[in-house]
């Protein structure tokens, strides 16, 4: 009896290990399916939606184009004299020895926005005959009240004589201002001298 209890144990036992190994089995198998499974995934669903895959187009940028700054036709050959600058004032006036410097740059920059260069050799006289200028406290200040800044002068070139002023009351701009206008001013009278004489043997031919 008592063997006949322990080989019944004995198969019970094989039983139990062969369905135990079979549940294992089946797990394992479970598991390296479901990995399989999730790393083929991707590549699935890439190929089922194949906008997916494909990377985002940019609408392309438009470039506008530069305008390039026009700049000032060059005068090929063409040239003002430059400024001998003297001082005879018609009324008493006192010399500012930053005048003259002022004159000739305002000349040379309106000059050289033309095309035209200044010469190195041929000259025009300039006479500062009227010149007043405002204790630059008193301009800011009182402005109109202090009186006026004036700046006049007399050109001579080939034998033509041609006239330049200005004068400012206001209290924002002084000087220097008022010397760049008068140069500006200046060289309109000389270049229309200069072109008038150029025009001169085409009227002859």
């Amino acid at each position: 009896m008592a063997a006949s209890n322990h080989n019944n144990l004995s198969i019970i036992k094989r039983e139990i290990m062969k369905r135990g190994s079979l549940i294992l089995c089946s797990v394992l198998y479970a598991g390296v399916s479901g990995l399989a499974y999730a790393q083929m995934a991707p590549a699935e669903n890439t190929a089922a939606d194949p906008v997916a895959s494909q990377p985002e187009m940019q609408a392309p940028v438009q470039v506008q184009d530069v305008e390039s700054p026009v700049l000032p036709k060059p005068h090929i050959g063409m040239q003002v004299p430059k400024l001998a600058i003297h001082w005879d004032c018609k009324e008493a006036c006192t010399v500012n020895e930053k005048v003259a410097p002022l004159i000739e740059k305002g000349y040379a920059d309106a000059a050289m926005k033309q095309g035209y260069a200044v010469s190195d050799s041929e000259t025009a006289e300039m006479v500062i005959t009227d010149y007043r200028q405002r204790p630059p406290g008193a301009r800011v200040m009182l402005g109109f009240l202090a009186g006026r800044d004036r700046l006049g002068v007399r050109i001579v070139y080939h034998a033509q004589e041609r006239k330049a002023e200005d004068y400012y009351a206001n209290s924002w701009l002084g000087m220097n201002s008022l010397c760049e206008s008068v140069a500006q001013k200046s060289y309109s009278e000389i270049v229309s001298i200069v072109k008038a004489e150029q025009a001169k043997p085409a009227a002859a031919n």
